[in-house]
C-alpha cells in the first residue's frame, strides 16, 4: 500500500470506530424512529440523516433491530436515574411524585421525538424483547407498601406505569389538538405550565393524592 492510500485508509478507520459517530447515528435514529416508527424507518434513512454511508452504520449497529433498542434503552436508563435521583432526595411520598412526574414531563418536553417513541413503544412498534422488568419493580416497590396501609388508592402498579407514561407523552407530543382546542402549542411558555401542573394533577388524582397536600 502506498503512502497516501495507507494516509486515506486510517482516516477511513478512524471515522468508522470515532465515539461520536456513534452518537450521531443514535440521535438520528431517536429522530426517525420517532417521526417515522420503526416500520417505515430504514437503515439507510438514518444513515441519511447521520451523514454517514450506510456501510458505517452497519460497522456500529449489526441490524436495525439492535439500533431500536440501544435507543429505546438510552432513554430509559437516563429516565430512570432522573427518577431514581428524586427517591434519593424526596422522602415525602407526594413530593416524590410530584417531581417525578415534573421531570418526566420536562425530560420529553426538551426531547419530543423521545416522547413519539415512548408512544410507539406502547403500540409494540418494533419490540422484539421483553419489557424492562426494572420500570415495574421500582413502581411496586414504591406503590404496594403504600397501598397496603391505606396511604394511597389500591392501584396495579404495572397499570399505573402504562397509564404515567401515556399522559405524559401524549401531552408532549399533541400540537395540533393543543392548537385546536386551546389555540396555541404546548410549546408556549403559558401551555406548557398549565400543561405540567395539569398532569402532575392527574397522576396524583390516579393516586388518590389529590387532595392530601404533603408533609415538610
Amino acid at each position: 500500500m502506498l503512502p497516501n492510500e495507507r494516509s486515506v485508509e486510517m482516516k477511513k478507520r478512524a471515522a468508522t470506530s470515532d465515539p461520536s459517530t456513534r452518537e450521531r447515528v443514535v440521535r438520528a435514529a431517536t429522530r426517525q424512529f420517532g417521526d417515522g416508527g420503526y416500520g417505515l424507518t430504514s437503515m439507510r434513512d438514518i444513515a441519511r440523516a447521520a451523514r454517514i454511508r450506510v456501510a458505517t452504520l452497519y460497522h456500529h449497529f449489526k441490524s436495525k433491530d439492535e439500533l431500536y433498542h440501544e435507543v429505546l434503552e438510552r432513554e430509559q436508563s437516563k429516565l430512570r436515574e432522573l427518577m431514581n435521583s428524586v427517591l434519593a432526595e424526596e422522602t415525602d411520598f407526594r413530593r416524590q411524585i410530584e417531581r417525578m412526574v415534573t421531570l418526566a414531563f420536562d425530560y420529553h418536553r426538551q426531547n419530543p421525538s423521545l416522547a413519539k417513541l415512548g408512544l410507539r413503544a406502547l403500540l409494540g412498534d418494533g419490540l422484539t424483547r421483553p419489557y424492562d422488568s426494572r420500570w415495574l419493580g421500582m413502581m411496586e416497590a414504591l406503590l404496594r407498601p403504600r397501598a397496603v396501609k391505606g396511604e394511597i388508592k389500591p392501584i396495579d402498579p404495572a397499570l399505573f406505569l402504562i397509564t404515567a407514561g401515556a399522559v405524559i407523552q401524549q401531552h408532549v407530543v399533541a400540537n395540533g389538538t393543543y392548537r385546536q382546542l386551546v389555540g396555541r402549542s404546548v410549546s408556549a411558555e403559558e401551555i406548557e405550565e398549565r400543561t405540567r401542573t395539569h398532569v402532575v394533577q392527574v397522576i396524583l388524582r390516579s393516586l388518590g393524592l389529590d387532595e392530601r397536600p404533603a408533609t415538610h
